[in-house]
């Protein structure tokens, strides 16, 4: 594979973008960005918070076991709430995602025509 055609996908994309796109996609990416750094920094934190939630919950936990195999609920819930963090971080990448596309698929005109509703004076 050549590289002048991997590096001009890019560039040509964003030639055909509007102004307003462009810096939309920008302000997206670094909020996406700035999520993906939070959630690094904190997400040790979020995994045990949510582990002691988890085992203050006197459910048991649910799996299916061979008959005399060892029960880890401890090893269970760490897994559980390690998958729950990264399912919410994904969640909220997806609405940053979402809004944006949303925002350029509109334009401030039809944005708030789209919001608003017939007046009282009948405009």
């Amino acid at each position: 594979m050549s590289t002048e055609r991997t590096t001009k996908a890019p560039f040509n994309t964003a030639s055909k973008m509007t102004a307003r796109e462009a810096s939309l996609n920008a302000r997206a990416e670094k909020a996406i960005e700035r999520l993906g750094a939070r959630h690094e920094a904190n997400q040790a934190q979020q995994v045990a918070k949510r582990f002691e939630k988890l085992m203050r919950s006197d459910r048991p936990a649910p799996s299916l076991k061979p008959h005399g195999a060892i029960e880890d609920r401890k090893g269970w819930l760490m897994r559980s709430a390690q998958y729950q963090i990264k399912r919410e971080h994904g969640a909220r990448l997806n609405k940053v995602r979402d809004v944006a596309k949303a925002m350029s698929r509109n334009t401030p005109g039809q944005q708030q025509n789209k919001q608003r509703g017939p007046d009282t004076l009948g405009r």
